[in-house]
């Protein structure tokens, strides 16, 4: 599937689940928008989840990555289902109140994490 294809089906999927919000938002950023996408939503359908998650993991697969690392609040099933379809190891991080992470004593070696945006992947 190309690049096109797969985001008109995510969109789709959006859509069908009602994920895809219409309105005034203000965003964390503090811009405004007149959609939101609220995955809390898309991924309260398992079936829908799996098929999200493994459209992203079919993008990841490039990278050579050991774990999967999602953060804690909004992010665990996305991360589980992704390091699923990639059959990778999967942890989740929170934020420690001083800039920086907490995996509950879970350790990444020197040099095995990479940072990927989610907004260069659809």
């Amino acid at each position: 599937m190309n690049p096109d294809e797969t985001s008109q089906e995510v969109l789709s999927l959006f859509k069908q689940t009602g994920a895809l919000l219409h309105g005034h938002f203000v965003l964390r950023s503090g811009l405004h928008s007149r959609e939101f996408f609220q995955c809390a939503l898309l991924l309260q359908d398992a079936v829908v989840a799996e098929r999200v998650c493994g459209l992203l993991a079919d993008l990841l697969r490039e990278y050579d990555a050991e774990t999967v690392v999602s953060p804690a609040v909004g992010g665990i099933v996305v991360g589980q289902e992704v390091a699923r379809h990639l059959r990778k190891r999967h942890i989740f991080v929170e934020k420690d109140g001083e800039g920086g992470g907490s995996s509950y004593g879970v350790a990444l070696r020197f040099g095995q994490a990479r940072r990927l945006s989610w907004r260069k992947m659809w």
